[in-house]
């Protein structure tokens, strides 16, 4: 099982028609919709998608749980929160990339209990997908943070910050809870504009984090860029991979889209534990880096967070470029 933990929450999609708002309702969550990305793409490639995080018992958390179970999602623990659940406006800015507002206080995305995130030793985790603002954000980052802390070397820990500066504290505060996550992480996906946002130089981002302090950090960071180049480095190579070109409808959820199915894609044809990462080459990275790519394309095709299935991706692997 791949086991993702964070936030799930409606995305209130928002299209100014004139004198009229149109607006329309989808799930969303950077953790939320990894995992339905990677129920989508479990079954081909040998693994189950589980989710655990708080979900309200609120109408939205009903429907939230419902459509989880729907896409065979396996409730880990989805915490019942009576608080109520996150709202997100995303519209469109000026350069056409997503723009979000934040809707709600004490919301259930952080009603996160220590106790609900303890792992026995015989259970079927393989991985941990974890990030977003839940890490920076209390009760729910002491809570993930720990239980980084705990399964680090365990099990394959791969992190995305999918930073928000609207929710996250100030920018020290937020650096010091990603980076304490960081240092545990064996994976990293992570956007060029989060890294912008975050970090003075996200430019040398990638090359620190593989750096490391005493040997600890990620073994593989992928850097994304909007519709341009995402970019796989290594501690031995680089590799570059350009999308497959579609005709971009919304890009919402095209990150959660690549990483969940980076991961499903090494779930599959490996390395997936830290020592293959470490030592693996780049023939090993070019297939999944080709398969996430394809997939976040083909996610910027449709409305709202939709993540596409194994079939689809295979169809249109060949248009990505690795070099």
């Amino acid at each position: 099982m791949i086991l993702v933990c964070g936030e799930a929450l409606v995305d209130l999609l928002v299209d100014p028609q004139g004198a009229d708002l149109a607006a329309r309702p989808v799930p969303g969550g950077s953790a939320f919709n990894c995992a339905v990305g990677l129920a989508r793409l479990g079954a081909e490639n040998g693994f189950e998608a589980g989710y655990l995080g708080g979900l309200s018992a609120d109408v939205f958390g009903r429907w939230l749980r419902a459509r989880l179970h729907a896409e065979g999602v396996v409730p880990a623990s989805a915490t019942e929160s009576a608080h109520p659940t996150r709202i997100v406006a995303v519209s469109r800015d000026a350069a056409g990339e997503p723009a979000y507002g934040f809707y709600g206080e004490h919301v259930a995305d952080l009603d996160l209990p220590a106790d609900a995130l303890m792992l026995r030793d015989d259970s079927p985790v393989r991985a941990l997908v974890i990030g977003s603002f839940p890490i920076a954000l209390e009760p729910s980052g002491d809570a993930l943070r720990s239980l980084v802390a705990r399964e680090a070397g365990r099990r394959l820990i791969s992190l995305d910050p999918n930073l928000r500066p609207a929710l996250t504290p100030p920018d020290a505060a937020w650096r010091g809870a990603f980076e304490a996550c960081l240092a545990k992480a064996d994976i990293v996906k992570a956007s060029a504009a989060d890294l912008a946002t975050g970090y003075d130089d996200p430019h040398g981002f990638a090359a620190r984090a593989l750096a490391g302090h005493g040997g600890a950090g990620p073994a593989v960071v992928i850097v994304t860029d909007g519709g341009a180049d995402a970019r796989l480095h290594h501690r031995d190579f680089m590799l570059t991979v350009r999308p497959p070109q579609v005709r971009v409808v919304d890009a919402v959820g095209a990150g959660d889209s690549i990483h969940a199915a980076f991961l499903a894609a090494l779930a599959r044809y490996g390395p997936f534990d830290r020592a293959g990462l470490a030592a693996c080459g780049a023939d090993a990275m070019r297939f999944p880096l080709a398969y996430a790519a394809s997939a976040a394309a083909l996610t910027c095709t449709r409305a709202g967070a939709d993540p596409p299935d194994h079939a689809s991706i295979m169809q249109r692997i060949g248009d990505a470029v690795v070099s």
